[in-house]
């Protein structure tokens, strides 16, 4: 294991450290509570996705030398780099959606919301979560749900929203946990 770790690179032994530091920090700030950069969870999960195909690559190299099988990491790096770069799409669609912008709208308005965390100021910048939508030439109907941080001025809270758009309605939350 220390051999594979010195062959790896400078990049990939920071990557997967701070993925990590930013995981733990996510996790200790939720738990302590610690109202600040609770996005750091997603975040580091995502580092810590870039230092594993990082840690895949460099294995590549030296299995090529012994003339062993590489199928299995290139298999992994594939899908590896598949969902990542969905994740990362998803990281910018989604904030720009309809979808997500009605969800910020009803939940700033939510007086069980607003009573439990104060006064909100912001959501978490990162939502992560799914978006469909059917068209068709006049309307759009859909599904999304999303798990966004909403911080208040007394605590943040990780709020998982459904919602629903039927054709020429606005998009509504159906469940709130």
């Amino acid at each position: 294991m220390i051999e594979i770790l010195k062959k790896l690179s400078s990049f990939t032994k920071w990557i997967t450290g701070i993925g990590l530091i930013c995981l733990l920090y996510g996790i200790a700030a939720r738990v302590i509570p610690v109202y600040f950069f609770w996005e750091s969870i997603y975040i580091g999960c995502i580092l810590i996705t870039i230092g594993i195909v990082g840690q895949l690559i460099a294995l590549i190299k030296p299995r090529r030398k012994l003339k062993k099988n590489i199928v299995g990491i290139i298999i992994a790096l594939g899908f590896i780099s598949f969902a990542l770069s969905i994740q990362v799409l998803m990281a910018f669609a989604i904030p720009n959606s309809e979808a997500y912008s009605a969800a910020k709208k009803q939940l700033a308005e939510n007086s069980f919301l607003l009573k439990d965390i104060g006064k909100i100021t912001g959501f978490s910048p990162i939502p992560i979560g799914q978006l469909s939508t059917v068209e068709d030439p006049v309307d759009y109907s859909g599904d999304a749900f999303f798990m966004i941080i909403v911080k208040g001025s007394k605590k943040y809270v990780l709020v998982s929203v459904t919602m629903h758009k039927n054709y020429g309605e606005e998009w509504k939350i159906l469940d709130m946990n």
